[in-house]
């Protein structure tokens, strides 16, 4: 068990405006899809289109890599099973949420993670805005 906040991407963290070049790891060690990757054939049709909406949105964040292809179709996965669940009238084990939940964390789909990228450093508009201190 690891003690702590679990770590932010590079990509979070330039979004949230605390990257630092020299305790990251070379921008080559983990390169950032460019289109987004097709969905695995394990997944169901619900699966396959959360798949393609998800994808594209990552891929447009500069968030997703191929390390993180397998926690994405865990997390689609996990969706379409509680979909099913849903539609048959079973109620849905609440183990199901937690891998949910921290999943939806991890790629910043949670409102508060969304919230900690969106806040991230912007410019000022008032030129009085940072009261006499350096930008």
């Amino acid at each position: 068990m690891t003690a702590g906040r679990p770590r932010k991407s590079p990509a979070l963290k330039v979004l949230s405006g605390n990257f630092r070049p020299d305790r990251e790891l070379p921008a080559s060690a983990f390169p950032v899809l460019s289109i987004p990757p097709k969905p695995p054939r394990t997944l169901d049709k619900q699966g396959k289109d959360l798949w393609k909406k998800l994808s594209a949105m990552l891929v447009e964040a500069r968030i997703l890599s191929n390390l993180d292809l397998i926690a994405l179709e865990a997390l689609v996965t996990c969706w379409s099973q509680c979909k099913r669940f849903e539609t048959e009238g079973r109620e849905i084990p609440a183990s199901y949420f937690g891998q949910m939940k921290s999943l939806l964390a991890e790629f910043g789909l949670t409102p508060s993670t969304r919230n900690r990228i969106v806040k991230g450093k912007s410019e000022p508009t008032n030129k009085f805005e940072n009261n006499g201190r350096k930008p």
